[in-house]
């Protein structure tokens, strides 16, 4: 009787075994995303903000109201309940263009990046929150009495945020970005960000 008991349970295993690995045949490509951690729910993310650049001789100089527009996929996430992701970003922060003396003074910039976030509590909850960083060039373009200079500097961020619903969310953040030297002066575009946007 025992040994028989023995042989139903291996049998039982067996199946079990052949059974699940039919399903994983069928399903190759949900199997392999799970494994490597793919398939991101509402990976785009849309949002708006302002921009508020400590050097003085930029907000002096061009304007104090800077808008900020940003546009992210997060392309990888680690399969775990407080998990990391990993994406692609572009923000972009434009001026709210002053007159100076004669002339119109402008300076602008677009960054390109990757960057992670890691999450501090799990995103299933209605309030997750979330720090992480980004780094990549960024494009500048000053303009000064009709005369317009593009520059590429290497810089980066980093960041604090929340999200509700696994929809909305905001961001605090600080960009770094070295300084870039134009016939007009030197700027400094470092400074601090706030942020909402929505995922899709």
């Amino acid at each position: 009787m025992r040994n028989a008991s023995i042989g139903r349970a291996a049998l039982a295993v067996v199946g079990l075994t052949v059974v699940g690995g039919a399903a994983q045949a069928q399903n190759p490509v949900g199997t392999a995303a799970s494994a490597i951690g793919l398939g991101v729910k509402k990976p785009i993310r849309l949002s708006i903000g302002g921009y508020f650049p400590t050097d003085s001789s930029l907000r002096n100089g061009v304007s104090k109201n800077f808008v900020r527009y940003g546009l992210s996929y997060d392309i990888w996430k680690n399969p775990v309940l407080i998990p990391v992701v990993v994406g692609a970003y572009v923000d972009g922060v434009f001026p709210k263009d002053k007159d100076t003396g004669s002339s119109e003074n402008s300076f602008r910039f677009i960054g390109v990046g990757i960057q992670a976030k890691k999450f501090i509590n799990a995103p299933l909850l209605p309030a997750s929150f979330f720090y992480g960083l980004g780094v990549g060039p960024y494009f500048t373009r000053a303009e000064t009495a009709g005369r317009s200079e593009n520059r590429s500097v290497f810089g980066g961020k980093v960041f604090i945020g929340a999200e509700l619903a696994g929809t909305v969310f905001g961001t605090l953040d600080y960009t770094y970005l070295g300084k870039v030297s134009t016939d007009g002066g030197d700027y400094k575009p470092s400074g601090f960000g706030a942020s909402i946007g929505v995922r899709f």
